[in-house]
């Protein structure tokens, strides 16, 4: 009996440690990308404008952002929970970024930034 446990400890053990699917409603990496990098000039756009005050500047950027998930047809609530999901998972999360960092890099050697 104690054989079976012990088999089935492993067992089970060996195929929790696979590969986790990502749960239902999570953006996929590329779409996550590119939200990315318009939440990113969104910042960059609200931080331009010299607010006297850094809520002034975060009220902007909220707006912004709604604006352009509204634009995206994604939620805010999936947005969050698609960020906290890569963000958990940093190969993933950093797969993200690399495209992130790569296109914001062309557009600003090609003066595209709007």
């Amino acid at each position: 009996m104690y054989k079976f446990l012990v088999f089935f400890l492993f067992v089970f053990a060996a195929f929790s440690c696979g590969t986790k699917d990502k749960p239902v409603g999570i953006l996929p990496k590329e779409k996550m990308a590119d939200i990315l990098i318009e939440v990113h000039l969104a910042e960059a756009k609200a931080n331009f404008y010299q607010f006297k005050t850094v809520d002034s500047s975060k009220v902007l950027f909220l707006q912004y952002k709604k604006d352009l998930l509204l634009k995206q047809g994604v939620a805010p609530a999936v947005f969050d929970s698609s960020y906290n999901y890569y963000a958990r998972n940093v190969k993933d999360f950093n797969d993200i970024y690399l495209k992130v960092i790569d296109n914001l890099t062309q557009r600003e050697a090609s003066n595209k930034i709007d």
